[in-house]
C-alpha cells in the first residue's frame, strides 16, 4: 500500500513495522473505528492515505472480515429469499385464478379475485328469515296431463314494487284495478300485483386491442352451497365423515356482463348501463347488437334473456371515479354489494376455457364465446359500430 506524502513514495506498511511501538496503537484506533462504521454507518472524515490503510487486508483483522462477509452474505439471502416469495406468490396466483391466459383488467382492485377471497367469510345456511323472501317467490302450479292431475312447484325472482311501496294515489290505483276472478286471485298471489322487470339481459363484449372477450367474475354464494351439498353427497355415498366446506374460489362464477331490466329503460339502455358498471366501458345503446333470446332455469322460473354483443377498445374505458367502484370504472355497484372483476380471454383459449369442467361458467357465458368465435372467423362485424 503506497501512498503520496510531502512529494515521496510514503510506504505506510513499512511505517507501520518500523514504528514498533506505535503499531498496536496504529492497530487498535483502526480496529475500532471499523467497528464504528459497520455498527453506526459514521461517514467517512479521515485522510485519504489512513482510509486505504483502514481497508487494507495487512491492518483490518481476520475475524473483523469474516463477520462483514458474513453480514453481507446474510443480507444478500434476505433479498434473494424476499425476491422469491413475492414471484412464487404472483406465479401460485396465476396458476390459481388466471388459467387459461385470463388476464385481469383491473388487478390492483379490491374486487380482484385474491383480495375479494380475503374479504369473504365462509356463508352459514339457516332457514329462511322471518318466514319469506323480499327477492324469491315460490309457488304451486295444478294443472292436468291426460285428465291426471299434475303439480309443479316454481319460483319467481327479483320482485320488484309491491302494492305496499309508492305513492298513496298509485295504491288507490293498483287497488281500483286489482283483478276479482278467482283464478286472477290466485295468480296475484304469485305476481302480486307487480311492475314487470323480469327480463334481463346479457351483452358478450370483444375487445378489438387485446383479441379478447371481456368476461365478468364474481361470487355466487347459491353455487358454493352447491358445491358443498355436492361434496356432502359424495361423502355419504362413501360413508366417510362429513367434509370440511369448500374453498371460497368454488363460489367464484364466470359469466357475462348482464343485468335486470328496471328504471323503465328499454333492453339497449340497460345492457349499456350494465357494461359501464361493470366493466367499466362506455358504449351507446346503439352500438349493440341483438343477437339472441332464451329462457334460463326454464325448470323453475324460465326466465327470459336477452343477448346483446358489442365491440370496444381501450378508448371507451371509463375513468375509475365515474365507475361503480371498481378498478378502471367497473366492478359494480357497491351499493348493492357487488364484487366484480372484469377478465380479458383471448380467443386462442375460449376452447380450453369452455372445456375447463373446475371453472364455474354460467351457460349464457359459454353460448356467447360460441357466438363469438364463429363470427371472428367468418370475419362479420361483432356490434353494430364497425
Amino acid at each position: 500500500m503506497y501512498t503520496r506524502r510531502r512529494g515521496r513514495e510514503f510506504d505506510f506498511r513499512s511505517f507501520a513495522k518500523k514504528k514498533k511501538k506505535k503499531h498496536f496503537i496504529f492497530r487498535a484506533f483502526f480496529v475500532f473505528f471499523d467497528l464504528a462504521r459497520i455498527s453506526f454507518s459514521l461517514p467517512s472524515f479521515l485522510p485519504r492515505h489512513l482510509m486505504r490503510a483502514l481497508h487494507s487486508s495487512a491492518i483490518r483483522s481476520a475475524p473483523l472480515r469474516r463477520s462483514m462477509a458474513s453480514r453481507a452474505a446474510e443480507t444478500t439471502a434476505a433479498a434473494t429469499a424476499a425476491t422469491g416469495e413475492a414471484s412464487s406468490s404472483s406465479s401460485a396466483n396465476a396458476r390459481r385464478f388466471y388459467r387459461h391466459s385470463l388476464v385481469s383488467l383491473q388487478p390492483d382492485s379490491k374486487h380482484a379475485a385474491p383480495q375479494l377471497l380475503s374479504r369473504l367469510t365462509s356463508p352459514v345456511a339457516q332457514p329462511l328469515i322471518n318466514g319469506e323472501s323480499k327477492f324469491i317467490r315460490t309457488a304451486s302450479l295444478l294443472f292436468e296431463l291426460d285428465g291426471r292431475p299434475r303439480r309443479w312447484d316454481v319460483a319467481r325472482s327479483h320482485p320488484s314494487v309491491s302494492e305496499l311501496e309508492g305513492s298513496e294515489e298509485e295504491r288507490r290505483k293498483r287497488k281500483r284495478t286489482r283483478r276479482t276472478t278467482e283464478e286472477e286471485k290466485t295468480h296475484s298471489f304469485f305476481f302480486k300485483n307487480e311492475k314487470t322487470k323480469k327480463k334481463k339481459v346479457s351483452v358478450v363484449i370483444y375487445h378489438r386491442e387485446r383479441k379478447s372477450a371481456l368476461v365478468v367474475r364474481q361470487f355466487r354464494p347459491a353455487v358454493w352451497a352447491a358445491a358443498l351439498a355436492e361434496a356432502q353427497e359424495e361423502a355419504a355415498e362413501k360413508l366417510k365423515d362429513v367434509p370440511p366446506p369448500p374453498p371460497l374460489e368454488a363460489g367464484l362464477t364466470f359469466e357475462l356482463c348482464a343485468g335486470i331490466l328496471d328504471k323503465g329503460s328499454s333492453l339497449e339502455e340497460t345492457a349499456a348501463e350494465e357494461v359501464a358498471e361493470e366493466c367499466g366501458f362506455r358504449i351507446d345503446p346503439s352500438d349493440l347488437r341483438r343477437i339472441a333470446c332464451y329462457h334460463s332455469a326454464i325448470g323453475i322460473s324460465g326466465a327470459r334473456h336477452t343477448v346483446f354483443a358489442v365491440s370496444v377498445d381501450d378508448g371507451d374505458a371509463l375513468k375509475e371515479e365515474t365507475g361503480g367502484g371498481g378498478g378502471g370504472g367497473g366492478g359494480g355497484v357497491a351499493s348493492d354489494g357487488e364484487a366484480i372483476e372484469t377478465l380479458a380471454l383471448p380467443l386462442a383459449s375460449f376452447d380450453t376455457f369452455c372445456a375447463d369442467d373446475s371453472l364455474a361458467k354460467s351457460a349464457g357465458l359459454v353460448f356467447g364465446l360460441g357466438w363469438l368465435q364463429k363470427r371472428l372467423k367468418s370475419g362479420e362485424p361483432i356490434g353494430m359500430k364497425v
